[in-house]
């Protein structure tokens, strides 16, 4: 099951983290979503989760249906091919889960020992330098014009 956070942690940590991972998979897919659909998007899927959370689904479902809305609601938001939506969002999730990764095994380095479901605030103080490393990244790619991969090849021609 997920653990259940309070509404001001899934808020607080989810809206952050869910635009850095549209802009900068957007960015990387050299494309482009505003920051107005990006925090929309990001408002409705942090709502989604919470509510999906609470009625308590297994662990890594919630996941799955936060992922599936987003991708829904930029659709609806911006009209795009679903296949690039899609595909955006996964490579910005990519970015974002190496770099939980890599705070989880400097946490483990440290050996600072602590529960987080027993003290929810310590999501939000872990996902501030993850949302500032994917800043920084979309900062970078977008000033150099960095992108992985040409969307445009999602495009259907008539």
């Amino acid at each position: 099951m997920a653990d259940f956070l309070p509404f001001y942690v899934v808020m607080v940590v989810g809206i952050p983290e869910t635009i850095v991972v549209l802009l900068l998979g957007f960015q990387l897919f050299n494309d482009h979503i505003s920051f107005k659909h990006a925090f929309i998007a990001s408002i409705l899927a942090s709502l989604n989760n919470y509510f999906i959370r609470y009625v308590g689904v297994a662990f890594g479902v919630h996941t799955l249906i936060t992922i599936s809305t987003i991708i829904l609601v930029c659709y609806l938001l911006t009209k795009k091919n679903v296949w690039k939506i899609a595909s955006a969002t996964m490579s910005g999730l990519v970015v974002m889960l190496a770099i939980q990764v890599s705070e989880f095994l400097i946490i483990k380095v440290l050996a600072i020992e602590t529960t987080i479901s027993n003290q929810p605030w310590l999501n939000i103080l872990i996902m501030l330098p993850e949302v500032i490393i994917m800043g920084i990244i979309f900062y970078v790619a977008r000033k150099r014009k960095f992108a992985l991969f040409n969307s445009n090849a999602f495009e259907i021609k008539n």
